[in-house]
């Protein structure tokens, strides 16, 4: 195991998880908790759930699985900044295995993923969006507000390559 993969386990062994989920989740309500606490806390959170160890724990434990991913998807239509959201995406990518199925199933994983991006495709199409240059990603947006045309692809280019059903025929 790499000196990462171990880290990363021993956070989510002392419920960092957990801990970071919190901080996410207050920074929603308390405009204290800076930025880039936020937007490393989801890196973070990506990190320790892309490590094969914490999977293999979580398997044993998918009603843990299951308050990850329901707290991680409210979180999507929060006022975030779009690289929380983007570590969110990803976050939830890794916890959407077929491992899981039974509890993506019973969090209508699909389509809670479905409606946020009917709701960020909505929510973020407006004339500045038509305007603003798309070479120059924004780097100081700070919520859901206004984003960059690149922004909304980058998160919607996202959504379309993480979360797309598998052709069954």
């Amino acid at each position: 195991m790499s000196i990462k993969e171990d880290v990363t386990l021993q956070l989510f062994d002392l419920n960092f998880t957990q801990w970071l989920l919190g901080l996410i989740e207050r920074s929603t309500k308390n405009a204290d908790i800076h930025v880039f606490c936020v937007d490393f806390a989801t890196a973070l959170l990506a990190n320790i759930f892309n490590n094969t160890a914490v999977i293999e724990k979580l398997e044993k434990n998918q009603r843990l699985v299951q308050d990850f991913m329901l707290r991680q998807l409210n979180l999507l239509k929060e006022n975030v900044q779009t690289t929380v959201l983007i570590h969110l995406l990803i976050s939830l990518s890794y916890l959407s295995k077929d491992c899981f199925r039974v509890v993506l199933d019973e969090c209508q994983f699909l389509d809670k993923i479905s409606d946020f991006v009917e709701w960020y495709t909505l929510k973020h199409t407006s004339p500045m969006d038509l305007v603003v240059n798309t070479d120059k990603p924004s780097l100081t947006h700070t919520g859901g507000g206004a984003r960059t045309i690149s922004e909304r692809k980058t998160v919607l280019d996202l959504c379309a390559h993480m979360f797309h059903q598998k052709d069954a025929s």
